[in-house]
């Protein structure tokens, strides 16, 4: 029986492109990583990002010129895998279709992969893609026009060859997906260097298996190409960035007996720290080590790895299975399974996120995580290194706070780059509790940092600037770069000296950003330039500079005050 619509189809697929756009990717390297998965299981032996910039104009406000500034034109990700034939191309961009539809033995399944990525992200994307002995073939959807009902089905693709620097290898075969009109990026201040530093981040821990096994991630910007290196969450891989953790106890095979009676085998590792990440040899919190455990990330893996087929799917907090413990941070876990536990795992279509079913986490936590995090938390509580006295603020603070009022105020952000307020009041408590005096408590110590003009602090950001500013309000933060040598050679080396030299590079560092936070929006996209060249700049002062031992002026008392 045939039966027709009326005007009233199952499914409004101009409404239903747009809902889409909202399932759940928590970021472009998550819908990326989508891209990714295809590309592997495809037989790429290289996955490549590449990330190109515009210059678009500005309004700096009410009345005021308009000033150029740089945007994310376009994202290309290519590989060098196996392609597919003109049939299989217009298919691929269809929402729902896939040749392996339910297929357990690999990371895809679902069929919304690569158009469902590249929707929650831009507008348009187009994918070319080729076989050996045939010719590139290309196809493009707008979103804007499925939703005015201009395109109700994929068109044919048309033989058309890509450029020659987003093609992969000798082009032989190979799949190229462009993502344009990006409006869906969820990060503050875009930029092509941050946006890379994002996929670095995120692929070398997403992608660590494979990147172990032989494969190749390239992001590239217009400033070079960087190769992603592993990353391990866990510290055992010996070919990742960061090793030197020992695995704790054995491997833990957990059989799960499915409905239909088969048996499928889910593994946990656990991982413990090197005692010197956590303590000093005297015994003491190592803060010689801070700037290392910020490149180690550290203070963001204070959880549970999830991986399914190889590939990372969810990196979960500790404190879910057991608990918020300050001791979360020595410790790490992996949990393996295979896709046909999908359903025990809550594995949704767009592969984001785990949501355990009560069975499944009840059978974690009995057979592996109860016992072993116990006595993980026993060995290192009992490494635990002694109390120190608090610190007070900076010299160079109490200055900037005394003569903060000669100087103007910082400009105001746009209101689309404002910070939210309770991401401000998160920072102003992390900081408090960092600096908190002995004789305040820590809503004092709040207020106190409210009041500061200046904040210096650390984050690990491979590839960018030396340091970077954030203002909320009358406070500007300077965070240094962990991974710029700026940091690892002149400014840990000053905070163990202490006295006018750390005092004066920090005032330094606070002109530099008393400049930058008054600058209007035009100044401020020059300063983000120019602040890129001198870091580069610096750096190659930086490796011509020898080493040097830190002088032994320390006695055993201000040793301890450290």
């Amino acid at each position: 029986m045939t039966t027709t619509t009326n005007g009233y189809p199952v499914i409004a697929t101009a409404s239903l492109a747009q809902s889409l756009r909202d399932s759940g990717y928590k970021s472009a390297a998550s819908a990326g990583a989508e891209l990714g998965d295809n590309s592997f299981q495809a037989g790429a032996n290289t996955f490549q990002v590449i990330i190109q910039e515009g210059i678009k104009d500005t309004a700096t406000g009410k009345g005021k010129r308009t000033a150029q500034s740089k945007y994310i034109e376009r994202v290309i990700f290519s590989d060098d895998g196996k392609g597919m034939d003109p049939e299989l191309l217009r298919n691929a961009v269809r929402f729902g279709y896939s040749p392996r539809f339910n297929d357990r033995q690999g990371m895809g399944r679902f069929g919304m992969g690569l158009p469902n990525a590249s929707i929650s992200q831009a507008k348009t994307f187009g994918v070319y893609s080729k076989v050996a002995n045939d010719e590139w073939h290309y196809v493009s959807l707008n979103l804007d026009e499925i939703a005015m009902e201009h395109v109700k089905e994929v068109p044919t693709p048309i033989r058309q060859t890509p450029p020659r620097d987003y093609i992969v290898g000798d082009g032989t075969s190979g799949t190229i997906v462009i993502w344009e009109d990006l409006d869906r990026l969820n990060m503050r201040h875009p930029s092509a260097d941050r946006l890379q530093n994002h996929f670095i981040t995120e692929f070398s821990r997403i992608f660590r298996y494979f990147l172990v096994a032989g494969r190749t991630i390239l992001i590239n910007t217009s400033k070079g190409s960087v190769k992603v290196e592993p990353f391990d969450p866990l510290y055992l891989m010996n070919e990742a960035q960061y090793s030197g953790a020992t695995l704790h106890g054995d491997v833990i095979v957990i059989d799960v007996v499915k409905d239909d009676g088969s048996v499928e085998q889910v593994e946990v590792r656990f991982s413990l720290t090197p005692v010197e990440w956590q303590v000093s040899p005297e015994g003491v919190a190592n803060r010689a080590n801070v700037g290392e455990n910020l490149k180690r990330r550290l203070h963001k893996n204070r959880g549970i790895s999830f991986v399914r087929a190889n590939r990372e799917i969810d990196f979960t907090p500790a404190d879910s299975l057991k608990g918020s413990h300050p001791m979360n941070m020595w410790w790490s876990a992996e949990v393996s399974f295979p896709p046909s536990l999908d359903e025990l795992f809550g594995i949704e279509f767009t592969k984001q996120r785990v949501v355990l079913t009560d069975s499944i986490r009840s059978m974690l936590a009995d057979k592996a995580f109860n016992a072993n995090v116990a006595t993980l938390l026993k060995l290192i509580e009992s490494r635990r290194p002694r109390e120190l006295p608090m610190v007070s603020s900076s010299p160079a603070e109490e200055i900037a706070a005394r003569v903060q009022g000669k100087f103007r105020p910082p400009v105001e952000a746009p209101k689309d780059k404002e910070i939210p307020a309770e991401e401000v009041e998160e920072r102003i408590q992390e900081a408090a509790q960092k600096r908190r005096r002995v004789d305040e408590t820590l809503e004092e110590a709040k207020k106190r940092i409210k009041q500061s003009p200046f904040l210096i602090d650390a984050e690990d950001r491979p590839g960018a600037p030396f340091y970077r500013i954030e203002t909320h309000g009358s406070q500007t933060s300077i965070y240094l770069n962990a991974r710029h040598s700026f940091y690892e050679k002149v400014y840990v080396p000053l905070e163990k000296i202490g006295g006018n030299a750390l005092t004066g590079v920090q005032l330094l560092l606070f002109t530099l950003a008393q400049g930058q936070a008054q600058a209007g929006l035009d100044v401020k996209v020059w300063y983000e330039d120019e602040i890129f060249k001198w870091s580069g700049m610096l750096t190659t002062y930086l490796r011509e500079m020898p080493e040097q031992k830190t002088p032994q002026i320390f006695t055993e008392e201000t040793a301890e005050e450290m």
